[in-house]
C-alpha cells in the first residue's frame, strides 16, 4: 500500500489544479461574454450579401455614396454600421455623434485605412494625407504646416496668390476680346480658368514657377505636357475616392475585378513622368487643386442661378473696393456677404460629401455603442449639412444665414454643424489657403466682370440645381422626404415617355427598399376589377404562408386583414395604370394612415379622372389649369393629398428658377431636359395666349430677332419648333401642300404654368398679372385682350425687347401709340404673309 501512496498524492493534486484551471477558465469566458453583452452594439441595416456585405449598395455613380448612405440614416438613425467586404464600417450623419468622433475620440479614430490608393497613388502611405498616425505623419505634417501652409507663410506668399490672380483676370479678359461677338458676349468655360488657377498658385508656392495658361482646350492652345498633367491629376482625384473592391476584399485584389488598381498604376505612372525632376511636395499640389476648382464652379454658378445674392455682392464690392482698382487680399475682411456665399456654398456642395475614411485603432464607444478597434469611419458631411435641425431650409441656397442665424459659425472645424474640411487631428491642414484663394478669386471675378449664364445656341445648359438631380432623384423626394400623411403620387403621361418604367426605377431602388418596410407593384387593367387588385397586394406584401386561405376569405375580410397587417408599417402600393377614379374609395378602405411616411404611386394616361379633384388653393384641376411649373402644386380630394408630376417639360422649373413662397410639394415635369436655347424659345411662347393660333414664319423671326436661333437661320428655328412639337409644350396647326408647319398654339395648360415661371424669372409679363411694379425691369411684354388696369409704357428704363399687343379694341392710346414705342425701343414690326387686317392679329413689335 506504501509503494501507491506517492503517486495517488500526485494525482490528487494534479486533479486539484486542473480543477482550479477549470474554474478560473469559466469564471473568465463568463465575465467575458457578460461584458460582451453588456455592450450596445451599433445597429446594422439588412440588406448585406455574403462576402461583399454592403458594398453593392455603394457601387456605381448613380445615386451617389452620400445620398445612399442618407437614406439608410432616414431610416435606421444617424448611426449605424456597415459591412464593406470584410470591414466594418461606422456611418455618422449626425453633427453631435460627428464631434464626440472628433474630440473625445479623436486620436482613436486619427489612423487612415489601409487601400490601393494611398499604396499606389501616395507612394506606399508616405503622403501625409494617406499616412497611418505616428511619428512619420507628425513630422511630415510639421514640416508641410510650417514651411508652407502656417499663416506666417501664407502671408509671405501673398504676393504669389495675388499675382496669379491678376494674370488670371487677364488671360480671361484677353480670352473675351478674342471671342466677343457683336453682343459683347463670350462664352468661356470657367472650370478650365479655376483649374489653371489653382495649379499655377500652388505649383508657384511649392516649386516656384507657373506652369499652366488659362483659357479653354476649344479657344487656347495649351502645352501638351501641361494638358497632360492636368488630365492625370483630374483622374488621380477620381480613382482615390472610388470604391475599389480590393479594399474590402483584399484576397480578390489578384484579380482586380474592377480594374481600378490598373488605372492607378497607369496615372500614377503617368504622373511621376510628369513631375519628375520637379523637387515637389506632390501632396500639396495635387490637394490644393481639383477641390479648389470644385468649390469655386458651384460658387459662380449658384451666384449667377440666384439674381439678388449677385447684386448685393456687387454692391458689396462696389462699396468696399470701388471700381478704381483691383481686389486684394487685405479687402476680403470687409467683404462679409462675400465670405457668406462662400460658407453657403461649402455648406450646399462640400467638394467630400463624404470624409476621407478613418479608422479605429483601439475599442472605443460612440453615442453610447460600442465601436471595436479595426473599425472604418465615414462622416456623412453632406448630410450633416442639410439637417433641417439645425439649417432652415436646407436644400435652398441663402449666404444670409451666416449673417444672421448662423453667423458665429465657421468652417475650420471647431463648429461641426459646417465641416466641409473635416475635423479633429486628421483635418485638412490647408483650410486657410484654400479659403484664401477662394475668396480672393470669386471677388476678383464678380467685380471685374459681367457674367451670364450660357446664350441661345448653347446646347449644354448651366446646372442650376445644387446636385445634378434629375427626374428619379426628384420623384424620390416625393417618396421619402415628404410629409408623414399618406399621400398619393400621381404620374401623368406624356409624349415620349414611358411612366411605367419611370415608377419601376422609383420602385426597385435602393432608397425605396431601405425606406419602406413592405411594397407592392399592381398593374391595373380597363378593366377596373378591385377585388384582383386587392389580391394582388396580399400577394406582394403579406408573408407566403397562409396566404391562400386569405385569397379564399370573404373581399370585406380580406380588406381588414390587410389593414391590420400594414398597421404601423411603412408601406408603398404602386397601382400602374389607373383609369378609373372610383378606385379612391376602395383604397381608402383598404390602406391605412398611420402618418407614418406611406405612400402610393400611380401612373395615369388619362388626367380626366382627376378632374373633380381640388387643389390646393380650392381651383378645380382642368384644361386651363396651371399644369407645367406653376403655384399649383398639392391636389386635395376628401383627405386624400396628391403630388402631381406632370412629364412634359422638366427643365422649366427646375433648372430655370427656385420657386419661392410656394406650397411644399413639387409639380414636376419632363423626363427630357430642355436644352438652354430650346428653354428660350419655349418662355418667348407666353407672350401669344393659349390655343391661340400662331404663324410660324412670325414665331421664326421673333426667335431670330431676339438671337435665340442658332446662326439665325430659319431652318435651325424649324427644328427647335419641331423639337418643342415632340415634347408635347407646341401643338400643330395648319400645314402647307408640302407638308410644313404653318401654324401652331400653345396648350391653355402649358402656356398657364409658363407664364407663371416667366414672370417670377422676369423674362417675360402678361400686363394684366397684377404685377405691374416690375415693369421697369421686365424686358419683354404681353398686354391681353381684357386688360384691366392702364399701363403706360413711357417710364420703363430697361431695353425693350418685344411687345406683343392683343388689346386692338380698347381705349389705352398710350399702349396702342407703336409709332412712339418703336422710336423709344427701337423696336421693328415684324409681319407675315398670313396676317390680315380682321383686327384679332396682335403688333408682333421684335428688337431690331
Amino acid at each position: 500500500m506504501d509503494t501507491h501512496l506517492p503517486f495517488t498524492t500526485t494525482v490528487v493534486i494534479t486533479a486539484f489544479f486542473t480543477f482550479l484551471l477549470l474554474v478560473y477558465s469559466l469564471l473568465w469566458l463568463s465575465r467575458r461574454h457578460r461584458n460582451s453583452t453588456d455592450k450596445k452594439t451599433v445597429p446594422e441595416p439588412g440588406g448585406a450579401w455574403p462576402l461583399i456585405g454592403h458594398l453593392h449598395l455603394l457601387g456605381g455613380q448613380k445615386p451617389a455614396a452620400h445620398v445612399t448612405l442618407g437614406s439608410i440614416a432616414d431610416k435606421h438613425g444617424p448611426i449605424f454600421m456597415i459591412k464593406l467586404g470584410l470591414h466594418r464600417a461606422l456611418i455618422v450623419s449626425n453633427w453631435e455623434i460627428a464631434k464626440e468622433c472628433f474630440t473625445t475620440n479623436d486620436k482613436v479614430f486619427c489612423n487612415r485605412i489601409k487601400a490601393l490608393a494611398p499604396e499606389i497613388l501616395g507612394y506606399n502611405y508616405a503622403m501625409f494625407g494617406f499616412s497611418p498616425y505616428g511619428p512619420y505623419w507628425r513630422q511630415i505634417r510639421k514640416i508641410a504646416t510650417l514651411e508652407i501652409l502656417s499663416n506666417h507663410r501664407l502671408e509671405m506668399l501673398k504676393h504669389v496668390r495675388e499675382s496669379e490672380v491678376r494674370t488670371s483676370m487677364k488671360e480671361l479678359y484677353d480670352e473675351w476680346m478674342k471671342l466677343r461677338g457683336d453682343s459683347g458676349k463670350a462664352l468661356v468655360e470657367m472650370k478650365e480658368i479655376f483649374n489653371a488657377l489653382t495649379f499655377n498658385v500652388a505649383t508657384r508656392m511649392v516649386v516656384g514657377k507657373r506652369l499652366v495658361r488659362g483659357g479653354t482646350t476649344n479657344h487656347q492652345e495649351i502645352d501638351e505636357e501641361n494638358n497632360r498633367c492636368r488630365k492625370a491629376i483630374r483622374k488621380l482625384m477620381e480613382l482615390t475616392g472610388a470604391f475599389a473592391i480590393a479594399d474590402s476584399v483584399p484576397f480578390l485584389r489578384w484579380l482586380d475585378l474592377d480594374g481600378i488598381e490598373k488605372s492607378m498604376k497607369r496615372t500614377a505612372k503617368e504622373l511621376d513622368q510628369i513631375l519628375e525632376g520637379w523637387n515637389h511636395p506632390k501632396a500639396l499640389i495635387l490637394g490644393g487643386t481639383d477641390t479648389t476648382t470644385f468649390t469655386l464652379t458651384w460658387a459662380l454658378t449658384l451666384t449667377l442661378n440666384h439674381l439678388d445674392v449677385l447684386k448685393k455682392v456687387q454692391n458689396e464690392l462696389d462699396t468696399h473696393i470701388g471700381r478704381e482698382r483691383q481686389v486684394i487680399e487685405s479687402d476680403i475682411k470687409n467683404l462679409v456677404y462675400l465670405q457668406a456665399i462662400v460658407k453657403e456654398t461649402l455648406r450646399l456642395c462640400p467638394a467630400a460629401p463624404l470624409s476621407i475614411p478613418h479608422e479605429s485603432m483601439e475599442d472605443c464607444t460612440i453615442a453610447s455603442y460600442h465601436v471595436p478597434a479595426g473599425t472604418r469611419l465615414f462622416v456623412n458631411i453632406a448630410k450633416i449639412h442639410r439637417d433641417p435641425n439645425v439649417w432652415e431650409e436646407p436644400n435652398e441656397f441663402r449666404p444670409e444665414r451666416f449673417l444672421k442665424t448662423h453667423k458665429d459659425i465657421d468652417v475650420r472645424g471647431q463648429n461641426f454643424e459646417l465641416i466641409p474640411f473635416g475635423s479633429g487631428r486628421r483635418g485638412c491642414p490647408g483650410i486657410s489657403f484654400a479659403l484664401q484663394v477662394l475668396l480672393l478669386t470669386l471677388a476678383s471675378l464678380l467685380h471685374g466682370f459681367e457674367f451670364a449664364t450660357p446664350g441661345p445656341g448653347d446646347t449644354e445648359p448651366l446646372d442650376l440645381r445644387f446636385e445634378k438631380r434629375d427626374m428619379e432623384e426628384a420623384l424620390l423626394d416625393l417618396l421619402i422626404e415628404g410629409q408623414p400623411q399618406l399621400s398619393v403620387v400621381a404620374i401623368l403621361d406624356s409624349r415620349g415617355f414611358n411612366k411605367t418604367a419611370f415608377a419601376a426605377e422609383a420602385f426597385n431602388s435602393n432608397h425605396v427598399k431601405f425606406y419602406f418596410d413592405c411594397r407592392a407593384w399592381v398593374r391595373v387593367s380597363i378593366q377596373y376589377n378591385f377585388k384582383k387588385i386587392l389580391d394582388d397586394i396580399i400577394k406582394s406584401v403579406m408573408p407566403a404562408s397562409g396566404l391562400s386561405e386569405i385569397i379564399g376569405k370573404d373581399y370585406t375580410l380580406k380588406k381588414s386583414i390587410l389593414r391590420d397587417y400594414l398597421t404601423n408599417k411603412k408601406y408603398m402600393i404602386v397601382l400602374d395604370d389607373i383609369y378609373h377614379d372610383m378606385i379612391w374609395n376602395d383604397l381608402r378602405e383598404a390602406l391605412p394612415d398611420y402618418q407614418n411616411g406611406s405612400r402610393v404611386l400611380i401612373t395615369v394616361v388619362d388626367p380626366d379622372i382627376l378632374t373633380s379633384f381640388e387643389l390646393e388653393n380650392g381651383e378645380k384641376i382642368g384644361s386651363d389649369s396651371v399644369l407645367v411649373g406653376g403655384p399649383l402644386f398639392r391636389i386635395k380630394y376628401e383627405g386624400w393629398q396628391f403630388f402631381l408630376l406632370y412629364c412634359g417639360c422638366k427643365s422649366l422649373e427646375s433648372q430655370m428658377m427656385e420657386m419661392e413662397n410656394e406650397p411644399t410639394a413639387l409639380l414636376f415635369c419632363s423626363i427630357f431636359e430642355l436644352p438652354l436655347y430650346l428653354k428660350f424659345c419655349c418662355f418667348y411662347l407666353c407672350v401669344f395666349y393659349g390655343n391661340l393660333e400662331i404663324s410660324t414664319r412670325q414665331l421664326y423671326q421673333l426667335w431670330m430677332a431676339e438671337g435665340f436661333v442658332a446662326h439665325n437661320s430659319e431652318a435651325n428655328a424649324e427644328e427647335y419648333l419641331k423639337e418643342l412639337i415632340s415634347r408635347g409644350l407646341i401643338k400643330v396647326g395648319k400645314r402647307s401642300a408640302g407638308g410644313k408647319i404653318k401654324t401652331c398654339s400653345v396648350p391653355s395648360s402649358v402656356w398657364a404654368g409658363l407664364v407663371v415661371l416667366a414672370a417670377k424669372m422676369k423674362f417675360v409679363m402678361v400686363l394684366d398679372l397684377g404685377l405691374v411694379e416690375e415693369l421697369r425691369t421686365i424686358k419683354r411684354f404681353s398686354v391681353p385682350k381684357n386688360l384691366t388696369k392702364f399701363v403706360s409704357l413711357e417710364h420703363i428704363d430697361t431695353y425693350l425687347h418685344s411687345l406683343q399687343n392683343f388689346a386692338l379694341e380698347s381705349d389705352h392710346s398710350a399702349l396702342l401709340d407703336c409709332e412712339n414705342i418703336c422710336k423709344k425701343f427701337k423696336l421693328l414690326r415684324v409681319k407675315s404673309e398670313e396676317e390680315t387686317s380682321s383686327g384679332i392679329n396682335p403688333f408682333l413689335l421684335s428688337i431690331h
